[in-house]
Order: structure tokens, then sequence, then C-alpha cells
């Protein structure tokens, strides 16, 4: 389908009108319509057609001219184009009948392309597209990643025409069920694991959760002591806290100043009594991947369980949770190019933690819940996707991050990078020493380039990171640190546009530093 003139103009034209709808006076038509590149005479044809769908309304007389009936906010981009093509009907049995009848297969082909366009359109408003034109460069990959447009469009039948409950034991339900089988496998298959061992969850949170709280519940008889390490995601650290009140013992693996914790200081404090070893995979500040085969054996050899919070390693880490001894893996859609609010737990065949919400029989009486569809088929085809192209992504993104840290240890002093060689392939965590990251978050921000100060799950949080801690950061350093975490979309061009700003950055906001001043006046003296 090809726009005509018509809607191309008449969207120029009311974006003329939108950029005037808070000056108070109408807009004379020869003005918009030079905005337009159209004549005059050609103008008047499109602004009746505006009028008539009471998108604009003239004054007459001295000053007259045209205005927006409504805010530029309030007015949908499709309701526009609509107005000036027929109403975007691209064929003739949109919205009359067809020769085919009802069972034309074609037709429904169309209706799905119009409604989907039409969705898009309406949106958007002028107001968006007014205001489109800041530059984002997004560098915060590891809080959460766009949802792929292919696994997008996977998902989209599953919030309309085939809405049914997988539960359900008519036909909706059972297509639904065969989609929910699909994606069962496929995410089974990304990480070696069978069909039967994935539960699906809202998310690593609960994921987590379970898996700590399921085996801890379930295996007390055994023993009541759990080890983690000093540097995990909230939604194990603080399940830990929780277990410590109800009476368990937790003991916590110290991490050596690269970031990785030992599979040696395991094997001295494990014990008789320990019955589960939880350790991230890949750590969601620094990137660090962990020495997870060696954790498990020596978990497996004193007859505890292993779980790995995995949520930031899959996708990004070939994983094979039976090569690797893993019993329990979390891990989130949303950081592969899934939709949010839906993840999994794998759960070995034979560990079998108690279940942590209770109420239906779904996920095979296990966690109950109306199975969420559409979040389940784009988390299937988002990993499968993702492990596919890893490879390939892994060098490509490598390769801006190399460029990245190599130009800001290059151009910017005091600074720390954080982390040892063997991590993620998109992360760069520094400490810019003298400054305080969220000084450095906001001014960043202002130039349009999305980071983060550690994990989004503890942004509100005055305190200094636990993780930037636990490496042997000074205190009054660990403030000044800022994660950039790079995708698949991003290019050198926002990689040499972030360093030149951050250069800036760190340099203007050290010139207000009295701790910079500080530090240049004792090198000056010596």
């Amino acid at each position: 389908m090809k726009l005509s003139s018509k809607a191309r103009y008449g969207l120029k034209a009311c974006l003329a009108l939108a950029e005037n709808y808070n000056e108070n006076q109408p807009l004379a038509l020869p003005v918009f319509a030079e905005k337009a590149g159209v004549t005059e005479a050609y103008m008047e044809q499109i602004v009746i057609l505006l009028k008539k769908a009471d998108i604009v309304e003239s004054v007459r007389g001295a000053g007259g001219g045209y205005y927006l009936k409504k805010s530029p906010k309030d007015i949908k981009v499709g309701l526009v184009l609509r107005a000036l093509e027929d109403g975007l009907e691209f064929i003739d049995c949109i919205n009359t009948p067809c020769e085919g009848g009802e069972e034309c297969k074609a037709r429904r082909v169309w209706n799905k392309i119009y409604k989907s366009m039409n969705l898009v359109l309406d949106s958007l408003t002028l107001d968006d597209l007014l205001h489109d034109q800041k530059r984002y460069i997004y560098l915060d990959h590891s809080a959460t990643t766009a949802v792929d447009e292919e696994v997008l469009s996977k998902m989209l039948p599953y919030f309309c025409e085939k809405a049914g409950n997988a539960s359900s034991q008519h036909g909706m339900g059972r297509d639904a069920e065969v989609a929910v089988d699909r994606a069962r496998k496929q995410v089974a298959d990304a990480i070696g694991a069978k069909s039967n061992e994935i539960y699906f969850t809202s998310g690593g949170s609960e994921s987590d959760n379970w898996a700590l709280k399921g085996i801890a519940h379930a295996y007390k008889s055994k023993g009541k002591h759990l080890i983690t390490s000093e540097f995990e995601h909230p939604a194990v650290l603080n399940t830990m806290k929780q277990l410590e009140v109800e009476g368990f013992e937790v003991s916590y693996l110290h991490t050596n100043p690269q970031g990785y914790v030992s599979a040696d200081e395991l094997e001295s404090i494990i014990r008789p009594d320990t019955i589960l070893v939880s350790v991230m995979y890949a750590n969601n500040e620094i990137g660090t991947i962990q020495p997870i085969e060696e954790l498990a054996k020596v978990a497996h050899a004193h007859g505890a369980f292993f779980h790995t919070d995995a949520v930031q390693a899959v996708g990004n880490v070939h994983i094979d949770v039976k090569a690797q001894g893993i019993d329990l893996l979390s891990m989130s859609a949303h950081k592969f190019y899934g939709p949010k609010g839906i993840g999994c737990l794998y759960i070995k065949s034979g560990v079998r933690p108690e279940r942590l919400i209770c109420g239906g029989e779904q996920e095979r009486n296990q966690r109950a819940g109306t199975t969420n569809t559409p979040g389940v088929v784009g988390m299937g085809f988002a990993i499968e996707k993702a492990v596919n192209n890893m490879d390939e992504n892994n060098a490509y993104i490598a390769a801006l991050r190399d460029e990245f840290v190599k130009e800001v240890k290059e151009r910017i002093p005091d600074i720390r990078y954080n982390g040892g060689e063997k991590r993620l392939a998109g992360n760069a965590h520094f400490t810019f020493r003298y400054i305080e990251g969220e000084s450095i978050l906001f001014t960043l921000d202002l130039a349009g380039i999305c980071a983060s100060s550690g994990s989004a799950c503890s942004s509100g949080s005055l305190e200094a990171s636990k993780t930037v801690l636990a490496i042997g950061v000074p205190a009054e350093e660990a403030h000044g640190s800022i994660r950039f975490t790079f995708g698949r979309e991003n290019t050198m061009d926002d990689v040499k546009y972030t360093v030149d700003e951050l250069e800036k950055t760190v340099k203007h906001l050290r010139s207000m530093s009295p701790l910079f001043a500080e530090s240049t006046a004792k090198i000056t003296m010596i």
C-alpha cells in the first residue's frame, strides 16, 4: 500500500498546526501550506477533509486561519491518515461484503494487516511525532531488553483470536496448550533440559524465591544450612535473609577483586547439613561469569543441591544443565528480547521443592495461576532465536564493548574497570573516582544516553552497591560506579557519541568536586 500525497502532506500540515497549538492564534493557510511544501489550492482540498473529520477548525476574517480542535496529545496519527486516505482501507472487502463470503481466507489476512497497521498508527499522537527527535542510546540491556519484533508477531495472536485458556478442554484451549508445549520444548532445548523439567513463572524473582524456599522447606529434615555468595541479586539475598529469620543458617562465599567466587572456598565451608548452594551464573552488575560446573561438583560431592540464578546468562552464554550439574536454574524472558512478566524455573527430575504458589493445578500441579500463553509463546521464540544467533551476536556486541572500554581507559583518568576477563559480552562496568554515579547518570540522560548505577531492582537505594563493595572498591569510590551494557541494536556511532559525552560529563562534574580538587592539590604538593 502506498499513501497518497494528500495523506503525506496532510500529516505535515497537522504537524505544523500542532507546533502552533500553544500560540493562541490561528495559523494562516499560506503559512502551513508552505511548511508542508504544497500549493494553497491543494492545501484547501486537504483542509476540507480534516475539517470533516473534526480535526481542524477555521477562523474567518483578518487574523483568521486554522487551528487544531484538540491538543496534539489527543490527536492520533491514525485518525489523521484515515481522514485523508479513505479510512486506510487498502482493499475493498475490509468493511464491505466479500465475494468469497465469510470463509474467504484472503480476507482474514487483509483484516489482520488492517488491524495491525491501525494499532501502530493509533499508538502515536501528533505530539509524539513532534517530540521524537531526541536521540536515545540504550546501554542498559542488563536491566531489560526490547521485545524482538519477530517475537512480538508470534505473541499477538494469543491476545485476541487465539485467546483460549491453555487449561480449557475446548478447541481454543487445546490450541493454546499446544503453543505452550511448543514453547516449553524451546526453552528446554536451549539449556539442555527435558520439557517436563521446565516450569513457567512470572519471572526471575519468583523463580529464585521458589528454588530457595522450596528446597529449604522440603529438605529441612536433612539440614538447615544454605550457602550463597555475597554479591547475588536481591531476589536471592533477601530470600536468604527471610530464611534466616525462619531458623535456617546461611553462609556467604566471598568474591575476589575480579568478581569470581572460589570452588575451594565452597569446599571449606560446606557441611554435612548443607542442603542447597545457590550462586548466580553471571553477575548482574559487573558481568562476571562464575565457575558453575566446579561449584556444582563440590555441592553434589557433599549431597547438596545446586541452584543458579541465570537471569543474566540465558541467551548470552551457552548453558547445558546436565553437563554442568545444575539442579535448579532461574531465568527471565525480558533479558533476551522476550516479554516482561514471564520466566521459568528449571527443576531437575527427581528434585522436589515445595510449592511456592498454591491454587489450581497448572504447571503439572506445581505452580498455580492461569497460564500466560502470550508470554510463554514469546519466551519460547525469544530464547530459541537468542541461542541460535548467540555466537554472532556476542562477537558483534563484544566488539562494541571492547572499543568503548579502550576509549574510556585512554580518555578518562582516575577510573577503575571492574570485573575480570570472563564476563558477559556486552558488560562494561566502571568506577569514576571523586564523583557520584547518580550525577553521571543524570547528565548522560540529558544527552539521551541510558545507563545504570547498578541493579535495576535496587535503583531506589542510596547505599553503595553491595557487588562493588564485595570486590574491594572503597565505599567512598563505590558511589561513582556506572554499568554500561550493550545490545545487538547498538552501533560504533553509539560508542563514539557515548564516550564523547561521558568524557565531558566526568570532566564537568570533577570540576565541581571538592574531593577531586583535594586530590589534585595533593599531587601538586608532591
